[in-house]
């Protein structure tokens, strides 16, 4: 090709239903399909380019005047007297002549593929020219093939825009694949909150997921204790909720290991791991009491769950139950405790700490009650009374010596203090 010539278009029509590109007519065989001569990599960046130039000096469009539906283009715009202030609305340079009608960014809206003239008060300043691309791109390493849910040329080969896509409120895209680069959003406008897929360092194992606001992961503010996976508050409450809209269900969550292993039992699948989880049992009652519970469960390489801890939904007779029974027993107290075994309860202190139970009434505080003490220092055991906050000490146990209101027992039985004995006429009945 010689020359090209290229003709100031502002509107064309086409009958054509179908544009071909790049084609040599139709293929031989009285096929209705176009045939190519082109390979894929020889048809990089065909498709369409629109080309658009202008000023963009933040003062405004200075060299050209609007006459109310087109803005025109002064080449005596570009002396040194613009013959306006730039930012004028409808200003008129001197020694006007039309030259053709400008497509700028901000004129060219609803304009297909076009080629536009440019100017400004200073010729050396802020002058743009750009394209705006939607060209084919062959297959290449742009695309890691297992990313790909169908590896073929089509999956392969793709449209490249390099402005932004938009698509009217109301339609959608369709498709069953998104593939983000390094990182990969969908994000709302208001307040830019959405759902952000980072890769924040050099393997796979640095993919991180957040779902937030776009200022919190963009380096405006700064966060820490990050994991793989964020849901982070802008200094609001926050919730995350998981529901059902109806009765009779269970709702929790699963903590497993060992998924890459396949084992069934009885052709269920066993899990290792836990799993909390809360049941709605539509409000069925059991010794008096809703079963509905949240239940904290343990698998041990296992089809069925041990739920070790259990807190009722309603308040009474029972409340948090602890078990290690494969029946999952409910707690009909506010505090159960049922072993298939011994039950052995154990609370302990480090050195130099007493250890204590204490049975309280009247309140929460230490006012009334009784006191089980193991005194560590001294190596003795207390059982206690509890009187108007005072705590008095009535049997004492110390190198299995028992004291009754005596601290340091130094006989099986030592009593500090007066002994009542009671003398019966007779002996007591059975």
């Amino acid at each position: 090709m010689q020359a090209s010539t290229f003709n100031h278009i502002t509107e064309c029509l086409y009958e054509c239903k179908t544009l071909w590109l790049a084609t040599s007519g139709l293929c031989e065989g009285g096929s209705s399909e176009a045939c190519g001569y082109l390979r894929d990599e020889d048809l990089t960046r065909a498709g369409m380019v629109l080309t658009a130039s202008g000023d963009d000096s933040a003062q405004g469009l200075c060299p050209y005047y609007s006459d109310g539906t087109n803005w025109i283009y002064y080449p005596s715009a570009l002396d040194s007297d613009c013959g306006c202030e730039c930012g004028e609305g409808n200003c008129a340079p001197t020694n006007l002549k039309v030259n053709g009608v400008l497509l700028s960014d901000q004129t060219a809206v609803g304009n297909g593929i076009g080629t536009v003239a440019y100017g400004t008060c200073d010729p050396t300043e802020k002058i743009y020219l750009r394209s705006y691309d939607w060209a084919f791109k062959p297959s290449g390493d742009h695309v890691p093939t297992m990313c790909l849910e169908d590896d073929n040329p089509y999956s392969r080969n793709s449209w490249h825009s390099n402005i932004s896509v938009e698509v009217a409120s109301g339609s959608h895209i369709q498709t069953d694949r998104i593939i983000g680069r390094e990182r990969l959003s969908l994000m709302a406008e208001s307040g830019c909150f959405g759902v952000f897929m980072h890769n924040e360092g050099d393997s796979a194992n640095d993919n991180r997921t957040y779902l937030s606001l776009q200022r919190h992961i963009n380096g405006t503010d700064t966060i820490q204790n990050k994991s793989n996976v964020n849901f982070l508050s802008s200094g609001v409450d926050y919730a995350v909720s998981y529901s059902s809209l109806t009765s009779g269900v269970v709702v929790g969550q699963w903590l497993l290991s060992r998924t890459s292993r396949i084992k069934t039992t009885n052709g269920k699948e066993n899990f290792t791991g836990f799993d909390i989880s809360y049941t709605d049992e539509g409000d069925e009652v059991q010794d008096g009491q809703k079963k509905n519970r949240l239940t904290i469960s343990s698998y041990d390489d296992a089809t069925v769950p041990l739920n070790a801890f259990t807190l009722m939904r309603s308040n009474g007779p029972g409340l948090v139950g602890i078990t290690d029974s494969a029946l999952n027993p409910l707690p009909n107290t506010i505090f159960n405790v049922q072993s298939t075994g011994d039950a052995v309860l154990r609370v302990s202190a480090p050195t130099s700490y007493d250890t204590s139970l204490q049975l309280l009434g009247r309140s929460n505080l230490a006012t009334h009650g009784f006191d089980i003490t193991y005194d560590e220092g001294n190596e003795r055991t207390d059982l206690s009374m509890i009187s108007s906050s005072v705590k008095t000490n009535v049997v004492s146990i110390k190198n299995n010596n028992v004291g009754i209101s005596y601290n340091t027992p130094v006989a099986k039985l030592s009593i500090g203090g007066d002994v009542s004995l009671t003398e019966y006429s007779e002996g007591r009945s059975a």
